[in-house]
């Protein structure tokens, strides 16, 4: 004859609360799954690949740039103009008159970072690498570094967003989030 097992299933908030050491367990699990799968890097390459095809760039396996020996060398304010001009400028919403009225409208009520005149947000990908690849460039030529050396240290920083995704995708936060409304065991076990 068959026999009902009772089983009590906890939400994570009550696992942590009833079972500290089976919530240590489930997001152990998680922390794992996470760094195994690692993030998506896929998009933040295709941000670096784009922003390389912006500036006629690559960069081979080895790390080393190919690029046109008269803007890899520039530094000052003319890197500033090679990256207005190489970078920058294709992505500028425009001032024209025919977008001052209705296209113009259109843009502004996503708020001011569609403002004529700027950068679109993401503009190459529409990810998030875009624009902390573009920050990098204007912080190694900030701090005096020429075109090529701050595009050869791209690969670095996409690494570091790769490292920072799994991080945060790791986090107890995240941990949370994903699983909210999941029911656990008393050991740990998702059901």
């Amino acid at each position: 004859m068959p026999t009902t097992k009772e089983i009590t299933l906890y939400t994570l908030p009550e696992l942590r609360e009833a079972h500290p050491n089976a919530y240590a367990a489930a997001w152990e699990r998680h922390r794992r799954q996470c760094w195994r799968h690692g993030s998506d890097w896929a998009a933040n390459a295709q941000s670096l690949r784009a922003i390389l095809d912006a500036a006629s760039a690559s960069i081979n396996h080895r790390g080393r740039l190919s690029m046109d020996d008269n803007h890899a060398g520039l530094s000052g304010r003319r890197a500033w103009a090679w990256l207005e001009n190489h970078i920058l400028a294709p992505h500028r919403i425009p001032w024209r008159p025919m977008h001052a009225s209705a296209k113009r409208r259109k843009y502004t009520r996503y708020g001011a970072s569609y403002a004529p005149g700027k950068v679109h947000p993401r503009p190459f990908t529409g990810y998030y690498a875009d624009e902390a690849l573009i920050d990098d460039i204007r912080d190694s030529l900030r701090s005096g570094m020429t075109v090529g050396d701050a595009l050869r240290a791209l690969p670095d920083v996409v690494d570091r967003l790769n490292e920072n995704d799994v991080e945060h995708a790791a986090s107890e936060e995240q941990f949370l989030a994903i699983n909210e409304g999941m029911l656990y065991t008393a050991n740990g076990d998702e059901e």
